[in-house]
This record gives structure tokens, C-alpha cells and sequence, in this order.
């Protein structure tokens, strides 16, 4: 008998809804909308790039998008403490087209999939691959 794949997803987006990253995450989760996955996403930063720990303090998200700025040095620890995240908590962490992080991520993302903004196939199929999500949607 085949496990029943999960078809809803919470994601915390540690960005502002309706900004870049948000329409990045859009379009990482595209193939999979496409397929009837429905994907319910918050915003840890309000429309002014203000900190929502609101948001935050829920904890019960499937999976944390988090976008590699410099408000990942500014706000992450609040954002882990607050979620009460356990070290394997799932996250993907978006890096920028080709740069080099320049600061240190902090220590509970360092061994995260990392995915890059291009958004190719081979970026989404990534993607899909660390959350269990079906490759063959991609």
C-alpha cells in the first residue's frame, strides 16, 4: 500500500510577502501547485521590511524558506528561539545568482540544501529532493 503524499504545506518565508523572495518561492512551488499541492505561506517581515514576531511564533510550519541577507545576522536567532526549531528542523536556504555568501550563516543553517535564485530544473529538482516533495513533478 503507498504512503499518502502531503498535499498541504505552511511555509514560513523569512522575507516579506509580495516581495522578491516571495515570488522566488512562488516559482520554486509552481510545479507543484500545478499538481493540486496547496502551499499556505507567511511572511516573517511585514510589507515595510519590518520583524513580525507574530508570525514567527508560530510553530507549526512544515518548512522555513529562508533567503540568505542581511537580515538572516539581524533576526535568525529570534526567528529560531521563537519557532523552538530543533536541529533538524526543515529549511531550504536561497543563496543569490552566483555570489558568495559574504558573512557567516549562522550554525543551524550551514548544513541546509542550499537552492540558487536561477530557478532551473536542476534548482527545483533540488528543492523538491530536501522536502520530500515528488521529483517527478519537476
Amino acid at each position: 500500500m503507498a504512503v499518502p503524499v502531503k498535499k498541504r504545506w505552511k511555509v514560513l518565508l523569512f522575507g516579506a510577502i509580495n516581495g522578491r523572495h516571495h515570488l522566488i518561492l512562488n516559482a520554486f512551488l509552481g510545479p507543484f501547485t500545478e499538481h493540486g499541492y496547496k502551499f499556505k505561506i507567511e511572511g516573517a517581515f511585514g510589507r515595510f521590511g519590518h520583524y513580525q514576531p507574530e508570525m514567527v511564533s508560530r510553530d507549526d510550519y512544515d518548512f522555513v524558506f529562508v533567503p540568505v541577507t542581511d537580515k538572516v545576522l539581524d533576526f535568525w536567532s529570534m526567528t529560531e528561539s521563537s519557532l523552538r526549531l530543533q536541529t533538524n528542523f526543515p529549511a531550504v536556504v536561497l543563496c543569490r545568482n552566483g555570489v558568495n555568501i559574504k558573512f557567516p550563516l549562522p550554525a543551524s543553517l550551514v548544513d541546509r540544501p542550499m537552492v540558487n535564485e536561477a530557478v532551473t530544473d536542476v534548482e527545483i529538482l533540488k528543492f523538491a529532493i530536501s522536502l520530500g516533495l515528488p521529483r517527478e513533478l519537476v
